[in-house]
């Protein structure tokens, strides 16, 4: 597996590589770099009105790019993280806008994947990811998985070994002080949620 300086500087130069996390393969780069992001998306064909993930090593990382509204938010946060969770939370623009939904939020996630967290600790900021397969197509949990298309387009991929759940985040979106709702279900099932912000 490659150094992680070595990651930290293909991600630097605006270039992508392509990791895995504690759920699938994701395709990474700098979520502060128009030009990173916008070649994400050519990459995999994803239109860019879907957004994207932006991957976080803690809470204060989180609140320096999203905007905490609710205490409920905080407390999934602090209770549901790290975990294959995704949370929506309104965006306080200092990422790319290309990373933004086009309500203008930001859809934010702690990886329970160690390497996968000293790599963003190290980075210094977050990382903007999708699942590392083109639009439509199924997002490998194995690196024998991942479409050879990627290596033709000369983006590293990083051997992590098998992806832990193999089934991508659930997303959520706080509603109120007292609830929230699911968007997408993943592996993190709603009553697993409300055990642990109980």
């Amino acid at each position: 597996m490659q150094d992680i300086q070595t990651i930290i500087q293909i991600l630097s130069s605006g270039k992508p590589v392509i990791y895995p996390t504690d759920t699938v393969y994701g395709l990474w780069c700098d979520a502060a770099n128009d030009v990173a992001v916008e070649n994400l998306y050519t990459l995999t064909s994803r239109p860019e009105h879907k957004g994207l993930i932006v991957l976080c090593d803690s809470l204060n990382m989180i609140e320096k790019y999203g905007e905490i509204r609710f205490e409920l938010e905080k407390r999934i946060i602090e209770h549901c993280m790290p975990w294959p969770l995704t949370l929506i939370l309104d965006s306080r623009h200092e990422l790319s806008a290309l990373v933004e939904q086009p309500n203008g939020t930001l859809w934010v996630r702690i990886p329970d994947h160690d390497i996968a967290l000293d790599i963003i600790t190290a980075f210094g900021r977050p990382i903007a990811t999708k699942s590392a397969n083109r639009s439509g197509m199924v997002a490998p949990t194995d690196v024998n998985e991942i479409d050879p298309y990627f290596i033709d387009h000369w983006v590293m991929i990083i051997d992590g070994g098998i992806c832990d759940i193999q089934i991508p985040s659930t997303i959520i979106r706080v509603i109120d002080e007292d609830d929230f709702q699911i968007l997408r279900q993943g592996s993190m099932s709603e009553d697993e949620i409300r055990e642990l912000i109980a």
